[in-house]
Parts: C-alpha cells; sequence; structure tokens
C-alpha cells in the first residue's frame, strides 16, 4: 500500500466511512477522481471483505466522448472482475422539463440511481469522488453565494449511505497516484470549461490562491472544518431553546416576538431555521437562503399583520406578538383551525358556548364577605369544574382559547412561575390532545386549565369584597354537586 493509499485509509478509519464486510457501490465516471477511488477499493478489498460493485452514469451531453467513459468504465471493471451497471438519461431534457441548470440536473439524476440500485442490490455504502480541491471549492462557492456557517463546512465525509474517502487527498495526489500505478483515465472536456461557475473557481480562482500559498486548499478545510464544529455547538444550543419556545399547532409553528428577540442574533436565526425544518417537513432548507432568514428576523421589528413568503409554499407572518410559520397561508391556517378565540367579560354575568361539543361556561360576578384565611375551604379554589377568582386581580376581558407560546400559570402561592407547557407535561395530558385543551387567560397568564388547575395568581384572600365565579357546564357530565 502506497503513500496515498495509506492516507485514503487513515481517513476512512477515523472518519468511521468503512468496515469489514460493507457491501459498497462505487459511481466510477472514468475520471481521474472516481478511477482512484475505484483502485483504492479494490486495494483494502481483501482486508475489509468488501463485497463491490461500480455504477456508470452516461448523462447524455457529451455524445461519442460520453460513450467513450463508459466503454472505458465497463472495461477497467471487467479488467479487474467487478460487476458494473450502467444507465443512460437525457440530462439536457431532464433540465428543461425540471427548470433546473444541466449540472443539477445531472446531480439529482445520478444519486438518485446510485441511491436506487444501492436499495435494490442491498448495497450499504455508495462511494463518490468528491476530494479536498472540491470541498474548498464548496466552501468557496457557498462564501461567493452568501451562505453562512453551515455552507462553509465544506462536503461531509459521511452522509446517510454516502462515504466520500477521497476527501483526505487533493487532485494533484489523485493524479500522481494514478501515474505512478500506470493506470489511465478519461478527461472530461466540461470540466476544463468556464461555462459552469464551479469550474470557474476550479480552473481560474484556486490555482491563484494556490500560488499565493500552497497549502491553501488545506487551509481552507482546515477553516471549514472548525467551522463546522462551531456549527454543530451552534445548532444543538438552538435546538434546545427551540424545543422550549415553539409551540406547534394545526400545522404551523408559533415564536413569541419577546422571546426570540432576547437571544443574540446568531442564535435566532438558527431557531427560525428550526422552525422552517418543522413547518417545510421534508427537513431540507436547499433553496432557503440567509437573505430569507434575515427577512424573518426583520418581521420582529416590523408591524403586525407583515408577512413574506419563501420558497415550498411558506409564509411567515407577524400577528401581534408572535412570529406564524406556515404552510400555504396564515388566513388559510386560520380557517382550518375552526376554533375563534372567545371573549369573556369579567365585568357581567353570560353563558358561553365551548368549541369541540365541549358544553358551556357560566360566568357569575358577586359580592362576599371577609373571611378567615386560615380556614380551609372551598372559595379558594372550587372544584374541578367550578373555579372562584377574584376580580381584582384579573382584567376587564379573558380569552377564553387554546395555548400559546409564553403561557405560563402562577404557583407556589404567588411565589413563581410555571411554563404550560411544562404543566402539560407533568399532568401527562398527551401531546395530541393538548392543542384542544382550553384554558381562560389573561394575556399569557393562564387563570384557568379548564378540567384542570387554576393559577394561584387569582386566588381569592380573605380581604376580596368581589369574586367571578366560572363554572364548566360539560354536555357528558352530570351537573355538579
Amino acid at each position: 500500500m502506497n503513500a496515498v493509499e495509506q492516507k485514503i485509509t487513515e481517513f476512512a478509519l477515523n472518519k468511521n466511512l468503512i468496515e469489514n464486510g460493507d457491501k459498497v457501490l462505487v459511481g466510477l465516471s472514468g475520471g481521474a477522481d472516481s478511477v482512484c477511488l475505484f483502485m483504492w477499493l479494490l486495494s483494502v478489498k481483501e482486508r475489509f471483505g468488501l463485497e463491490l460493485s461500480a455504477v456508470h452514469i452516461h448523462h447524455g451531453i457529451r455524445g461519442e466522448e460520453a460513450d467513450r467513459d463508459m466503454e472505458y468504465a465497463k472495461k477497467l471493471c471487467r479488467d479487474n472482475g467487478i460487476d458494473i451497471i450502467c444507465e443512460k438519461y437525457n440530462v439536457p431534457a431532464y433540465a428543461k422539463e425540471s427548470g433546473l441548470s444541466e449540472e443539477e440536473a445531472g446531480r439529482e439524476l445520478r444519486y438518485s440511481a446510485f441511491k436506487r440500485i444501492a436499495e435494490n442490490k442491498g448495497y450499504n455504502k455508495i462511494a463518490v469522488a468528491h476530494h479536498a480541491d472540491d470541498s474548498a471549492e464548496t466552501i468557496l462557492f457557498n462564501l461567493l453565494r452568501g451562505s453562512r456557517a453551515k455552507g462553509l463546512t465544506g462536503i461531509l465525509p459521511l452522509n446517510g449511505m454516502i462515504i466520500r474517502p477521497l476527501l483526505s487527498v487533493t487532485k494533484n495526489e489523485i493524479e500522481s497516484y494514478l501515474l505512478e500505478r500506470k493506470v489511465e483515465w478519461c478527461t472530461d472536456s466540461t470540466n476544463m470549461s468556464d461555462e459552469y461557475s464551479r469550474n470557474k473557481i476550479r480552473e481560474n480562482i484556486i490555482p491563484v490562491m494556490k500560488e499565493i500559498n500552497v497549502q491553501a486548499v488545506r487551509h481552507i478545510l482546515d477553516s471549514g472544518e472548525f467551522i463546522g464544529e462551531m456549527y454543530e455547538y451552534l445548532n444543538a444550543e438552538a435546538e434546545k431553546i427551540y424545543k422550549t419556545t415553539a409551540v406547534q399547532k394545526d400545522g404551523k409553528v408559533m415564536l413569541a416576538i419577546k422571546e426570540v428577540a432576547s437571544l443574540r442574533r446568531v442564535m435566532r436565526l438558527e431557531v427560525f431555521r428550526h422552525a422552517l425544518r418543522d413547518v417545510i417537513f421534508e427537513g431540507t432548507l436547499k433553496d432557503i437562503t440567509a437573505t430569507h432568514i434575515e427577512a424573518i428576523d426583520g418581521l420582529l421589528a416590523g408591524q403586525s399583520g407583515r408577512r413574506i413568503k419563501l420558497p415550498y409554499g411558506i409564509e411567515i407572518c407577524r400577528e401581534q406578538e408572535y412570529i406564524y410559520f406556515v404552510k400555504g397561508t396564515y388566513e388559510e391556517m386560520s380557517q382550518e383551525s375552526g376554533f375563534n378565540e372567545i371573549e369573556i367579560s369579567t365585568t357581567k354575568d353570560g353563558v358561553y358556548d365551548l368549541p369541540y361539543g365541549q358544553g358551556r361556561l357560566h360566568v357569575r360576578i358577586s359580592d362576599i364577605e371577609p373571611w378567615d384565611e386560615g380556614e380551609k375551604t372551598l372559595k379558594i379554589t372550587g372544584n374541578m369544574y367550578t373555579k372562584c377568582m377574584d376580580c381584582d386581580k384579573i382584567g376587564g376581558v379573558l380569552l377564553l382559547r387554546t395555548r400559546r407560546l409564553g403561557d405560563y400559570l402562577v404557583v407556589n402561592n404567588g411565589a413563581s412561575r410555571k411554563k404550560l407547557k411544562e404543566y402539560y407535561i407533568d399532568s401527562k395530558i398527551p401531546a395530541r390532545e393538548r392543542d384542544k385543551v382550553l384554558v381562560l387567560a389573561d394575556g399569557n397568564h393562564v387563570l384557568w386549565v379548564l378540567g384542570y388547575r387554576m393559577s394561584d395568581g387569582c386566588k381569592l384572600i380573605g380581604k376580596t369584597r368581589k369574586q367571578i365565579e366560572f363554572k364548566w357546564e360539560k354536555y357528558d357530565l352530570e351537573e355538579d354537586t
């Protein structure tokens, strides 16, 4: 095993790219990179007990040159006793039909074929030939596109089934390795053209950077790896914050402006990404740019009612003190929820019909006499379906609604607050039912979770002179006694 093979092997083991008994499908275009990858896999095939096959994709672009590459790949596999699967596509036609560039269309068809063949044939690894220069090129390309931290981490060595062992070596090392072993390869004429943006970086920018510093590619990759480590930390912290602040409800994600505005900008931008992933469902943010994320941030200082549209049919809107992430439109989401909040007056008696067939809420206001707070009495809380509160401790109009981001109960006799989300978890209310549990709220202060507890922040005290009684009449229960 020569120095290049040893370098690739050590990288593959360090990054957990290969294990004993792997079934590896290698993408073999016929170019120097894929041929190097193929030859390296042959060199470690017996050592790791690999089952190896190759796949070649003809893109239907370069005519006789592409035919030559396919025949070369077939011969290389035949000479080394390796099976090969060849498939041919009309990439220009697919690109036109799907609205993609030929480069993007070719990549999409290629990886789709790799994954389909691997699944059908039972391969657990797909080896592709990206090398160190490719990763540096990607970092520079994303930098020019305006990408932030995630786009500056370079190409991943391991991504699902995909492995990239050659990220440990440069293009020069690859070609020197093949020349030393007297192995020929095919040259793709489009790789020498300035037609594609990446090729301009490859053929024009990176060579100039190497003139400035011969270790330019290695330094770019080292920076990318360090940025990647920082981003992993940022992403993990943002996920913790997102899980404790976001409310997912009726196909939308809600974030309280007050909570996210208090975060450092870099953290809240990442929290926005988490919200978008949940709304998009597929989890990919490929077409979401830094400009989109910053536009969401701009809503924090905007007026209520402002909204922006993003790819994947996403609408982001500010309504009062919340930012909503919706697939479709906010109006459609509101109509589908089927429940408008009900205003409850605290200055007059009344009866209110509850949503979801849950009965009626009776409201009655009355004067009361002073009483001894030391006595144990139901005046403090009432029973499960009847609650009495101090009129002086609540606002003039309450809302009967479902949960919102930022909701809380006052607990421990008024000494502390408890997030409503935590109360639901502690009370073992099933997650699927939480969006239909009704609450009586004064802003974000939940006075009563109907059928459960009321807040300590509105209890009657000995000096209370006027109380308001809320009685839940459930259709499926007998009258309270």
